[in-house]
């Protein structure tokens, strides 16, 4: 019983929190749907062409083949045709995974992250609008560039001489890469691009395992890829997505198209296009891919058992974390909140974070030279050192190597009534020492010498190196009672999966502590009965414990590398690897459609004080099959009554309404050809995807 209501808590708890979460990538897909596709491909031109044209097939298969076979061993991928948008899904061949050849040299590129620059006027409205951040790199156009995201790992390779301006003209010197993904739910609302598609066949929604948008820009300049040169895209879906397509949106159309296979290099002049194109799905096809690729069955614990340092003992380490856990659970501790959302940082990160006050600059009988750093929050306790002296500054020849403002003077910033975050003092030599104060704009770095203070008796010698020592013991007993703060949880985060269920695995770590927070009584008896066992202090208990947990893991392991290379090679399990032309944004998707037409409903929208909306986009979050898509026709409105479905409507200005999903669940919608929707404005709420992540609970 209690296992039962364990498993209804979870649930609960997922769909409250973890719809859109992005599921673990399926490994013995991509293989398998190139498998199916030229077999299906065989077929179709067979029965299509072969008591017609049989000749002419065999020579198109010919040259087919070799456009194929030359794509997939080289680089460049010189193709004779027009059309700037194709695209190859090449087998790796390294054995990195990483779907470049070894010859190449270039170095892996990291960059910065930025909004996206350049001229934005000819982008479509959603684009100049986009929150969500990129990663730029300048480069030589000469050189080329290799570029991993250090987030995603995926990486980008533009072939050196490969770039024109406008005009045609080849591009030299410095230019600047701009790669974005987007590989989240929240990313793709936040993005607010359309996610429809449409061809003669009809309209349709996709369902997308990922985007990634590359451009490359001199001086604010778009650049475009030379004719006949190509660039290599060795990208990772978010995924598995069965009969998937790569599509691109160009800024002219802000439509969504195919990109065609390197098996339509050639100009397509017998109709082959007809038999490449996206296959249809059903809602309940992509639904199942979605709902299959994140079931819990497939997590498997993080492995931190082995992350502990060589130099600490893992079995203290298993009972200080149980010991934790208790008195969490019970409710006698609580983690803080800036921990359990950034548990994986450093303990640098937390104090370069942390160490925060209000800095005030105190000046000693009114003269500006002379200064004492007040700290009006307490933070900074090692200034205690320095009670019964102040400083006084140095203005020499090293006034204009910490000055930030050259164009304003020490005396100057002095006089600021200006209050500082952070200060620190370094010896230099003797009482010479340097004070510096910072804040998140800016850091100055004050040349000073340390005096003694009337309050001082005189009557002792004045040791500059004493007080600097005091200073600096004190400092650092601060931060290692910090660091001993944060220690406990760290211990505590590392080996919860020793206890958690196998569907527990599946929660990223700053959501599990959500639910640890919500099924308090469930962790109560958990890590209570840990406790009672006695491991906290029997040290053999707790060492079988981590020994039997070890072995667990590694057979979970081999088990998943075992049914993962039935089918696939462990290199092809990694990513796949794409040729394009095109600079811009693609998108790796399937596409379905609801066939039903009872299934729509034409809407009004209102807002919560009764103004019409007039909405330019609309679009849907199936929370139940974890489907986002936008809808082509914006006077109709996809109606399953009881169901999770949130909807996003934005207006001519811009505006963002929305309405949650239980809302919508809760409306009477069965018999309903029309209904009036009232929407709540979150423009001034969803600046990005963190926030969107936050209002969609996902």
């Amino acid at each position: 019983m209690e296992k039962d209501q364990h498993k209804q808590d979870l649930e609960n708890f997922i769909r409250r929190q973890l719809e859109g979460m992005d599921p673990a990538p399926d490994t013995d897909t991509w293989a398998n749907i190139a498998a199916r596709q030229r077999a299906a491909n065989r077929i179709l031109k067979w029965k299509f062409y072969g008591i017609r044209a049989a000749g002419l097939l065999v020579v198109v298969a010919i040259v087919v083949w070799s456009v194929w076979h030359f794509k997939s061993t080289t680089l460049q991928n010189e193709l004779p045709q027009k059309d700037s948008l194709q695209q190859n899904v090449v087998e790796n061949t390294d054995n990195s995974g990483s779907g470049f050849s070894a010859e190449q040299t270039l170095p892996v590129a990291a960059g910065n992250e930025t909004a996206a620059p350049g001229n934005l006027n000819n982008r479509p409205d959603w684009y100049r609008t986009n929150p969500v951040k990129g990663q730029t790199k300048r480069f030589l156009a000469e050189t080329g560039i290799l570029y991993q995201n250090p987030v995603s790992g995926n990486k980008v390779r533009i072939p050196g001489g490969a770039l024109v301006y406008a005009d045609g003209r080849p591009v030299t010197g410095e230019v600047d890469l701009f790669f974005r993904e987007y590989r989240t739910m929240a990313d793709f609302v936040a993005a607010g691009m359309p996610m429809h598609y449409g061809d003669d066949r009809g309209n349709f929604f996709f369902n997308s395992g990922g985007m990634f948008e590359v451009r490359v820009s001199q001086n604010g300049e778009d650049l475009k890829m030379a004719p006949q040169k190509n660039y290599v895209i060795d990208f990772a879906p978010t995924h598995a997505l069965r009969n998937a397509t790569l599509y691109y949106l160009p800024d002219e159309t802000n439509k969504w198209s195919d990109v065609p296979h390197g098996q339509q290099a050639l100009e397509d002049t017998i109709g082959l296009s007809t038999l490449f194109r996206p296959r249809v799905l059903t809602a309940e096809e992509v639904a199942k891919d979605n709902l299959g690729a994140s079931s819990g069955v497939d997590c498997l614990p993080g492995g931190n058992l082995w992350s502990i340092p060589d130099s600490v003992d893992p079995v203290v380490w298993l009972q200080e974390s149980i010991t934790t856990g208790r008195a969490y659970a019970f409710g006698e501790i609580q983690p803080p909140v800036w921990f359990t959302r950034n548990s994986d940082k450093d303990d640098l990160f937390f104090l370069r974070g942390l160490e925060r006050s209000e800095i005030k600059i105190v000046h000693r009988y009114d003269t500006e030279a002379r200064f004492f750093p007040d700290d009006l929050g307490g933070v900074f306790t090692e200034l205690a050192a320095f009670k019964g002296y102040y400083f006084t500054r140095l203005i020499d020849s090293t006034d204009l190597l910490w000055r930030p403002d050259r164009q304003a003077g020490v005396d100057q910033i002095f006089r600021q009534d200006r209050k500082w975050k952070r200060v620190s003092v370094f010896q230099q030599k003797g009482a010479e020492c340097t004070v510096v104060f910072g804040d998140e704009k800016e850091e100055i770095r004050v040349p000073a010498k340390l005096s003694r203070g009337s309050e001082r008796a005189s009557n002792t010698p004045f040791n500059p190196s004493l007080v600097f020592a005091d200073y600096e013991k004190l400092r650092a007993a601060r931060q290692q009672k910090f660091t001993d703060a944060i220690r406990r949880w760290r211990h505590f985060v590392k080996l919860a999966d020793v206890h958690q269920t196998p569907e527990e695995w599946c929660l990223p770590t700053r959501m599990w502590f959500d639910f640890f927070d919500e099924n308090k009584k469930m962790m109560r008896a958990r890590y209570d009965s840990l406790y009672k066992t006695g491991i906290t202090t029997d040290r053999a208990l707790a060492a079988s414990t981590l020994e039997k947990w070890r072995a667990k893991v590694r057979q979970l392991q081999m088990a998943r590398m075992k049914s993962a290379s039935k089918n696939m090679t462990i290199r092809n399990q990694l990513s796949m690897t794409m040729t394009v032309s095109g600079f811009g944004t693609y998108n790796w998707d399937q596409i379905f459609q609801i066939a039903n037409p009872t299934k729509y409903l034409y809407p009004r929208y209102k807002t919560l004080a009764g103004e019409s909306i007039v909405p330019v986009s609309t679009r849907i979050i199936d929370r139940d099959r974890r489907l986002y898509f936008s809808l082509p026709d914006n006077k109709e409105l996809i109606k399953v009554a009881g169901r999770s479905m949130d909807v996003i409507v934005t207006d001519p200005k811009g505006r963002i309404y929305y309405l949650p999903g239980k809302t919508y669940a809760g409306l009477d919608l069965k018999n309903a050809e029309e209904f009036t929707f009232q929407m709540e404005d979150v423009t001034d709420k969803v600046g990005d995807p963190e926030a969107w992540g936050q209002l969609l609970g996902i």
